[in-house]
């Protein structure tokens, strides 16, 4: 299968996870947890739904590829990024799509950084640069999609800004 398809059918799958977060866990929203409690529902479902789609053959799945929260290593290394000065910087994407031991744009599937907002006020900057630098294809993460999910606590809703090859796509 092309990677191309199996982007697309990951951005389906994520949206899909996210509103079923925003459907069935509605306490969290409501008692405005801690995003990691969040990050971890919607982790839940996306590894629950790759399991799934793992056992039918709709889609050629790696039986290997995981939902990771909060990742930050980098095969046996850190994962570190240079700001524009010089600065370096530890990542760690809230929840990644991957292959555990492996590395590259074939084992690196997606990037996920998720934040609260209550009526659209978020910070996003951080996490845009981080998942330019996740998604970006000249150095080792390469993963093939980022995508940024903000929770509106206000209206229960999501949005989600995708990125690919370092920039967000429009």
């Amino acid at each position: 299968m092309e990677s191309f398809d199996f982007r697309e059918e990951l951005k389906k799958i994520l949206e899909s996870c996210v509103d079923k977060m925003l459907k069935n866990d509605h306490y969290l929203l409501e008692n405005k947890t801690h995003e990691c409690s969040i990050s971890f529902r919607i982790g839940h479902y996306l590894q629950n739904e790759l399991d799934s789609l793992k056992k039918s053959d709709r889609l050629n799945i790696p039986e290997n590829l995981v939902v990771d929260a909060e990742y930050n290593k980098c095969l046996n290394g850190s994962k570190i990024c240079i700001d524009e000065l010089g600065k370096e910087s530890l990542m760690r994407p809230d929840l990644i799509v991957h292959i555990r031991g492996e590395n590259g744009f074939d084992n690196n599937f997606m990037a996920i950084e998720i934040k609260k907002s209550i009526n659209g006020s978020c910070e996003t900057e951080k996490d845009y640069f981080k998942l330019k630098n996740l998604t970006v294809g000249k150095n080792e993460f390469q993963y093939q999609i980022g995508a940024h999910v903000v929770i509106d606590l206000s209206k229960k809703s999501r949005e989600i800004r995708w990125f690919k090859d370092g920039s967000p796509e429009d």
